[in-house]
């Protein structure tokens, strides 16, 4: 089934945004008042490789379905272990610190897919090894 999309072109855009910002009035009422006077923000800009690497973790969490020995799965426990972390690392704000702990939360997170992807090999070989169907008698 072929979908027919309707794209305006990069003119056709750039003309609707000025005209959506002149009926708004938007960028006259920021232009009359001097930068000087204009209000900033304390909130620090997020860290784009640590949002990259939080979103990783709860992609990979997903992935799993195995369940731990009380029931809960391990999904749930890694996704609320790894949102702690993160949040309780929100407040650092020396540069080297972060850059610490995102070497090392990367670090861990290669770790659990190196054990993950280990573990499913092993899963698949011992079921491949013991099929009935798959071996000849000699």
């Amino acid at each position: 089934m072929m979908h027919s999309w309707n794209f305006l072109n990069f003119s056709q855009e750039q003309d609707l945004n000025e005209n959506i910002i002149k009926e708004m009035g938007i960028l006259e009422k920021i232009l009359e008042k001097p930068v000087e006077n204009l209000l900033r923000s304390n909130i620090p800009p997020p860290n784009r490789e640590a949002l990259l690497l939080f979103r990783e973790y709860l992609k990979f969490a997903s992935c799993l379905t195995w369940c731990h020995t009380d029931g809960t799965p391990w999904s749930k426990i890694i996704k609320t272990s790894i949102r702690a972390e993160f949040e309780a690392a929100r407040e650092e704000k020396d540069p080297l610190i972060q850059g610490q702990l995102i070497v090392s939360w990367r670090q861990a997170l290669d770790e659990l897919k190196h054990k993950y992807n280990d573990a499913q090999h092993a899963f698949v070989q011992r079921i491949h090894d013991g099929r009935t169907d798959n071996k000849r008698d000699i």
